[in-house]
């Protein structure tokens, strides 16, 4: 839900600053392009090695998971690196140089400069109604959780 949230918010932003949330909401429902796009990650087909991270994770602990990133890549690095990682990944510092981030399009075309919004989670779990609600899960259940559940330990 907060993928959801997060691209109304880039689309409305970047493209069309009339763009309902109801409206986006309905269509991102609709079409179910995240959902699928997602189980495809998780299913994984072709059996590639890939290190699943989730924003949640990063969020309560970046230096652990910045680790788990680089023990995965099999990488050598300096603890200086990790510092300078978890600096310029903030979300202070990516707000101060939001310019650098993103899509960039030409200013004449740009709407709203606002790519780096909050940098939390929760947003789409408010933002949803109930009826909303209810299709994404019955959706995300359907067509995620089991490849979820899957990568993930139940729960997570």
């Amino acid at each position: 839900m907060d993928v959801a949230v997060s691209l109304y918010h880039q689309n409305k932003n970047y493209n069309n600053s009339e763009l309902k949330l109801d409206s986006y909401i309905n269509r991102f429902l609709k079409n179910k392009q995240w959902f699928k796009h997602t189980k495809g990650w998780f299913r994984n087909r072709n059996k590639l090695p890939v290190l699943y991270v989730k924003y949640e994770d990063l969020l309560k602990n970046k230096r652990a998971e910045i680790d788990r990133v680089v023990e995965f890549l099999k990488l050598e690095v300096k603890p200086a690196a990790i510092d300078n990682a978890i600096k310029y990944s903030s979300f202070d510092f990516m707000k101060k140089s939001e310019n650098k981030f993103g899509e960039q399009p030409k200013e004449s075309k740009k709407i709203y400069d606002q790519f780096i919004r909050k940098g939390k989670t929760g947003e789409g779990e408010k933002s949803f109604n109930k009826e909303k609600k209810e299709c994404f899960i019955k959706y995300y259940n359907k067509m995620v959780k089991p490849f979820h559940d899957k990568v993930f330990s139940p729960g997570d």
